[in-house]
């Protein structure tokens, strides 16, 4: 909601590796449960983010944060307090690849100067 819509579309809005890595990187240290991704990625959605970004913020966010990790380390030691955010790191990126790999859409949301979003067709 505070963020531009275009900055999102320009980082995390096109079908690349680097749009899902930058994702991926945003979700790991938000203290976000699964319930509480849901909206946030569907914004991310319809401000211009590609469906494989969205899926790995989808996948990433809700398996770390900072409180989640110091927990971890707590109660099951330094080597599983950091394979913990090595673990979303690489099932968000997997995730994003899987399903860019699958994804035939041709209409992305681009967003309008207003910002809202458009439905356009991408050559």
């Amino acid at each position: 909601m505070f963020v531009n819509s275009r900055l999102i579309l320009k980082h995390i809005g096109s079908k690349n590796f680097l749009s899902i890595f930058k994702s991926t990187v945003l979700g790991i240290p938000i203290p976000l449960c699964s319930c509480g991704v849901i909206p946030v990625a569907a914004t991310l959605r319809d401000a211009g983010a590609s469906k494989g970004s969205t899926v790995s913020f989808l996948v990433s966010t809700p398996q770390t944060g900072i409180d989640s990790i110091f927990l971890t380390y707590g109660m099951l030691g330094p080597v599983f307090a950091l394979f913990r955010p090595l673990a979303a790191f690489v099932s968000g990126i997997f995730s994003g690849i899987v399903i860019n790999s699958f994804d035939d859409d041709l209409h992305h949301h681009l967003p309008d100067a207003d910002g809202v979003p458009n439905e356009k067709i991408l050559d």
